[in-house]
C-alpha cells in the first residue's frame, strides 16, 4: 500500500484581522407617470434578460441537509441563501445525503467523473486520493494574500498536499466528554480525570442500571472518534502518527494498550446496550432526555446538549477524555482539528466564480458554526461574534482547544481508500467481542 498521508496539525487560534464579507442589492420606485413606468418597465425587462443570459449555475454537495433541528445545516442554507443574495448573478443547485452515505456518493462521483463543482470532504487522507488522481482543483493561485492573512494559523494543513493547496476548512472541532453531574452525584460517582476513574465511574453507574456512556454505533464513524481518543492517549500523538501512517505496526505495545483498554470498557458495560443499534442521533437524544451520564463527541453537539428541547442543558460539563496512567499521551492532544471543509473539481467551467463561493462558504460556515456555539472557526471572526452569547459550554471546548498541544486528523479520514471503513469495522467486532484486542491489532496490521 502506498505511504499515507501523515499530517499532524498543532496550532493555536491566534487573533487576525477578520474578513467582511459585502453583500449587494437595489431596487425601483414606482413612478406615477405612464411613460416612465414603460421605460422602467423595459429596462427591468432587459436586465432579467442579462441575468438570464449572465447566470453562472454550480453544483455543491454536502452533508447538511435542510433539518431544522441540525445547527450546522442552518449554517449550511444560510450561507448559500447568503451567497447567492449578495451575487445576483449566481444558481447553486443543491445536493445532500448523510454521512456514511456521503462518503460512499462523493467517492463514486468523483472516480466516475461526476462530482459536483464543489462539494464537502474531510481533509488528509479521504481527499489526498482525489488529489493523486489529479480530480481536485489546485487554488494556490486564487489565494490572495489578503485572504491567507485572515485564517488563522495552520488551518490549512489538512488540504495542502506537496505543499499545494487543494481546499479550505469551514471549521475546527474537537471531541469532548459531556458529564452529567446531577447524575453522578446521585450516584456517588466523581468526575473521572483519569482512565482508571473513568472504568471505575462506569462499573458503578452500570450496576446502579444507569447506561455510563451513551453511543450510537450504527453511525460507525461516532464508535471510531471514541477509539481514536483512546489512541492518542496511550500512544500520544508522535507514536500513533507513526503507526497510522505504516510507520510502525498496530502490534505496537501502546497501541495494544487502547485496544486492551477499550475491550475493557465494552466488557464493563461503559457504552450503551446493542449500541449498534443506534444511531448517534438517538445516543445524543438520550443524553439530551437524561437516560445516561455521559457521551463523548464533537464540539458541535453543545447545540444539542443546550438546546431547547434537552432536559439537561443546566447540569451538564464537559472535559477533555481522561488520561491514561500509563500512556503517553497528554490531557492536552486531540483528535480532529480543521479537517472539515470543500473543494473544487477540477473540470468545473467556472473556476474563478467557483473559487469565490468555495472561500464564501468556508467563511460564512466559520462564523455561523461559532455564533451557533458548534464548532471553532478556522477565519478569526472575533469582531463579528457577541462572545457573551456563546455557550459557556461551548467555551469550555473552545478554551482547552487553544491550549491543544498537537492535533490529528479523525482515523476515518486520516486513512485512505478502503482502510478507513476496514478500521471501523474491526473497531465495531471488538466493541462487540467477536475478536479479542490481539486479534484487534493484527486485523489492523493488514491494513499496513
Amino acid at each position: 500500500m502506498k505511504k499515507r498521508w501523515k499530517k499532524v496539525l498543532c496550532f493555536t487560534t491566534a487573533a487576525a484581522m477578520a474578513l467582511t464579507a459585502a453583500g449587494c442589492g437595489g431596487g425601483s420606485s414606482e413612478e406615477k407617470k405612464e411613460d416612465t413606468k414603460t421605460t422602467a418597465s423595459q429596462e427591468e425587462s432587459q436586465d432579467k434578460s442579462q441575468d438570464k443570459e449572465e447566470k453562472v449555475q454550480l453544483t455543491v454537495w454536502s452533508l447538511y441537509g435542510t433539518n431544522p433541528d441540525d445547527k450546522s445545516a442552518v449554517a449550511f442554507q444560510e450561507s448559500i441563501k447568503e451567497i447567492m443574495e449578495e451575487d445576483p448573478t449566481l444558481d447553486i443547485q443543491l445536493d445532500y445525503a448523510e454521512n456514511e452515505a456521503y462518503k460512499t456518493k462523493i467517492k463514486a462521483a468523483v472516480a466516475a467523473n461526476e462530482a459536483p463543482d464543489i462539494y464537502g470532504t474531510w481533509g488528509g487522507g479521504f481527499t489526498k486520493p482525489f488529489v493523486e488522481a489529479d480530480k481536485v482543483l489546485q487554488i494556490d493561485e486564487y489565494m490572495t494574500e489578503d485572504i491567507k492573512g485572515q485564517l488563522l494559523p495552520g488551518v490549512l494543513d489538512y488540504f495542502t498536499f506537496d505543499d499545494k493547496l487543494y481546499g479550505l476548512p469551514t471549521k475546527m472541532s474537537t471531541c469532548h466528554l459531556f458529564i452529567n453531574k446531577k447524575i453522578m452525584e446521585e450516584n456517588n460517582v466523581e468526575i473521572p480525570t483519569t482512565y482508571s476513574e473513568l472504568l471505575e465511574a462506569c462499573k458503578t453507574l452500570r450496576e446502579n442500571g444507569v447506561t455510563p456512556i451513551s453511543l450510537g454505533a450504527k453511525d460507525r464513524w461516532a464508535i471510531g472518534k471514541v477509539f481514536d481518543m483512546m489512541g492518542v492517549r496511550a500512544c500520544g500523538i508522535e507514536n500513533v502518527t507513526k503507526i497510522l501512517s505504516g510507520e510502525s505496526t498496530f502490534t505496537d505495545p501502546d497501541f495494544e494498550n487502547a485496544a486492551k483498554k477499550f475491550e475493557e470498557m465494552s466488557k464493563a458495560g461503559a457504552f450503551t446496550e446493542n449500541a449498534v443499534a443506534i444511531s448517534n442521533d438517538e445516543a445524543l437524544a438520550d443524553f439530551t432526555l437524561g437516560k445516561a451520564a455521559m457521551f463523548y463527541n464533537g464540539s458541535w453537539s453543545c447545540g444539542f446538549i443546550n438546546g431547547e428541547s434537552s432536559t439537561v442543558k443546566d447540569d451538564v460539563i464537559t472535559i477533555p477524555f481522561p488520561v491514561m496512567e500509563d500512556g503517553k499521551g497528554t490531557v492536552n492532544e486531540y483528535v480532529g482539528g480543521a479537517s472539515d471543509g470543500f473543494v473544487i473539481n477540477k473540470e468545473t467551467k467556472y473556476p474563478e466564480k467557483a473559487f469565490e463561493v468555495l472561500q464564501k462558504i468556508s467563511y460564512k460556515m466559520s462564523l455561523k458554526s461559532y455564533q451557533a456555539s458548534l464548532d471553532m472557526p478556522v477565519w478569526d471572526v472575533k469582531d463579528q461574534v457577541n462572545e457573551s452569547k456563546i455557550d459557556p459550554l461551548f467555551k469550555t471546548i473552545a478554551e482547552d482547544a487553544q491550549n491543544a498541544t498537537g492535533y490529528i486528523a479523525w482515523w476515518d479520514t486520516f486513512f485512505e481508500g478502503s482502510a478507513a471503513q476496514d478500521y471501523l469495522y474491526a473497531l465495531i467486532d471488538l466493541s462487540m467481542g467477536d475478536i479479542s484486542a490481539e486479534e484487534f491489532c493484527e486485523k489492523m496490521d493488514t491494513l499496513n
